[in-house]
């Protein structure tokens, strides 16, 4: 997005909007590309850090009656690619692992297993968590994106091979060749090997996370997760999410998160999903959680191009929130029109 000229101003009408509309949390980025959106010391400062904005946003959003959680997406946002490249993870061909958003657009990914990169992230985790925030949201802790030489992510990178190698796998390249090639795998142990020491990879990566986060203050954290349902509606089981995934969500479970939110539109994504799937969505996530951790949804309302009709935004809202999660959000807020926040309102103010 482009930089606003008057970013105090900026931050009222965020905060204006949400008030108004009756939300009580807003989660925000304390980096954006591997560049910090306050004063940091650590890693290299964005136009919004070189004026403070999240420190100012804290303290105006408080002042306002709303909580303000950190919100991060696992091994992009806090990545600082230009400077270290050494911590990219690495596809198949020992390239650095990029994402296509869109095109021309390329997110980079480090690897969570590079020991430099945990040791930054924990870092930079640590400087963000001194200032008086209400929590943190760890967001897709499972990079399940995948490249065009592999279509579920895995690092490559020196690191990641080591781990593979310590469970046995000691041609971890030449597995994921021979299955795209024949389109089932040789060795189905030796492959199941691979996705859970790939599982490992991200819940050890997560586990760290959460230790630091709550050495400093006993903060709630969320962990939010894709969900992927078939063409009917039907949530794909856990064994099959954790494989496209690339992480375990009963792993995920057992760190304990306050709570779990699962998303739920990919309207920007290449899986559409129906508003009326929502309350369908959050039964069968909790059916098989088999967890008593609050579950969350987030309504991923928008698209590249149009938003999702104001009607069918309220209509996702609405059935998310009469499964009765722990909470309802949405995403991209700047996505919105004025009908869809008037939309909120009414639903939002009365609850």
């Amino acid at each position: 997005m482009d930089i606003p000229e008057n970013q105090a101003a900026f931050r009222q009408q965020l905060i204006s909007q949400l008030t108004s509309a009756g939300a009580n949390t807003v989660f925000i980025n304390p980096w954006s590309d591997g560049n910090a959106n306050y004063h940091s010391s650590l890693a290299p400062i964005s136009p919004f850090g070189q004026q403070q904005w999240l420190e100012k946003f804290i303290t105006e959003a408080h002042a306002a009656h709303l909580q303000v959680y950190a919100w991060f997406v696992v091994g992009k946002d806090n990545f600082p690619a230009q400077q270290h490249p050494d911590w990219y993870a690495r596809t198949i061909n020992n390239e650095p692992y990029n994402q296509t958003d869109e095109p021309g657009i390329n997110l980079p990914f480090a690897s969570l297993a590079h020991p430099d990169f945990i040791k930054y992230h924990l870092q930079v985790i640590n400087e963000v968590n001194q200032l008086p925030l209400d929590g943190w949201v760890i967001s897709e802790p499972l990079i399940g994106w995948g490249d065009k030489d592999d279509s579920f992510y895995t690092d490559f990178s020196d690191p990641a091979i080591f781990i593979y190698q310590q469970a046995g796998i000691h041609q971890p390249t030449q597995l994921i060749k021979n299955l795209n090639l024949s389109g089932q795998s040789s060795d189905l142990e030796l492959y199941d090997r691979l996705v859970n020491a790939r599982a490992g990879i991200v819940t050890n990566f997560v586990a760290q996370t959460m230790q630091q986060v709550r050495r400093h203050a006993n903060r709630p954290i969320i962990i939010t997760i894709f969900t992927e349902p078939d063409a009917r509606g039907n949530l794909l089981s856990s064994s099959a999410i954790k494989e496209w995934l690339g992480t375990d969500i009963a792993a995920l479970s057992s760190l304990q998160p306050n709570i779990i939110e699962i998303q739920s539109l990919f309207l920007d994504f290449e899986h559409p999903q129906p508003p009326n799937w929502t309350a369908s969505m959050v039964r069968q996530f909790k059916q098989q959680l088999k967890s008593d951790i609050p579950v969350a949804v987030s309504v991923q309302g928008f698209a590249s191009e149009d938003p999702l009709p104001p009607a069918q935004f309220a209509a996702a809202i609405t059935a998310a929130t009469q499964e009765f999660p722990a909470g309802v959000s949405f995403y991209a807020y700047h996505t919105l029109t004025p009908q869809h926040w008037q939309r909120l309102s009414s639903l939002w103010k009365t609850k």
